[in-house]
């Protein structure tokens, strides 16, 4: 365990280290469409929870967050002997990039987490479970993006 720790090696997101972005930096979020605009605003909640300053106003702000590509795929994963889809998976995949000064300084492509709908009861049992999947989906991205970023990887 010694020779990993004096090589350098450690586990992304461990630790409590600054990572890319210093406490007393204001950072400036977007994205690019309404499923990155929730996960910015999520991400945000977490950012401030940690003690970062978010600005509304990119001329402010040295550091900036892009949260952009991101898409919900919902697509059967299990069938019945039927040929009905009984199970669905959700993916949740978004790019988050982090510019400095203008210059692009951190980069994690394609931040992916997925999650299995069940397809019991009726079409509105079937869209409250995958509204309930993409909100842990959600939590879930955040907290691998957040990670990354403070690991630097």
């Amino acid at each position: 365990m010694l020779l990993l720790t004096a090589c350098g090696y450690h586990l992304v997101g461990q630790g409590e280290g600054a990572g890319l972005i210093q406490k007393n930096e204001v950072i400036y979020a977007q994205a690019d469409s309404a499923v990155a605009q929730t996960l910015r605003d999520d991400l945000v909640k977490e950012l401030e929870r940690r003690g970062y300053s978010i600005s509304d106003d990119s001329a402010i702000t040295a550091v900036s967050l892009h949260i952009r590509q991101a898409s919900e795929q919902l697509s059967p994963s299990a069938y019945d002997a039927s040929g009905l889809a009984v199970q669905y998976r959700l993916t949740l995949r978004a790019d988050a990039v982090l510019w400095r000064d203008g210059a692009e300084v951190w980069r994690a492509d394609a931040v992916t987490v997925q999650g299995d709908v069940f397809a019991s009861g009726g079409p509105s049992d079937i869209e409250a479970q995958q509204s309930s999947v993409s909100q842990q989906l959600h939590k879930a991205w955040v907290r691998r993006a957040m990670a990354q970023l403070q690991s630097g990887f």
